[in-house]
């Protein structure tokens, strides 16, 4: 039931770093005229997006499990009882915001360091 619940937590998550990975890959096609201004604004929106999942990552365990999306994915014969339920599904979700913050953390530096060595390299 666990594993069940991390595997649901992760894709959950990753559903939602999708689409706001879309929106920062389109932010990135739209700006291509301008390289260095394209990694660096790429940079900063993941930086962004690593913060909210930050955020989201504090708030785990205050919402209540019946309002997440991972609650919803479960069957009905899959859900652990209410007196484990909130502690299993912040916890999983907890560490599944912070696994992708970290992510989102270190393709916000490569998207900035290619920016700041774009910008010298035109210098």
């Amino acid at each position: 039931m666990i594993e069940r619940i991390e595997h649901l937590a992760h894709v959950s998550v990753a559903r939602g770093c999708g689409f706001a990975a879309l929106g920062i890959l389109t932010f990135f096609i739209g700006m291509s005229s301008d390289p260095v201004a394209a990694f660096k604004s790429a940079g900063y929106l993941t930086l962004l997006a690593c913060t909210v999942l930050l955020l989201k990552a504090g708030l785990a365990t205050r919402q209540p499990y019946r309002r997440t999306e991972l609650w919803v994915m479960l069957k009905p014969d899959e859900r652990p009882d209410a007196a484990v339920a909130q502690r299993l599904i912040s916890t999983a979700l907890r560490e599944v915001y912070l696994r992708f913050a970290r992510q989102a953390a270190l393709l916000s530096v490569m998207f900035l360091a290619c920016g700041i060595l774009g910008g010298l390299a035109q210098a």
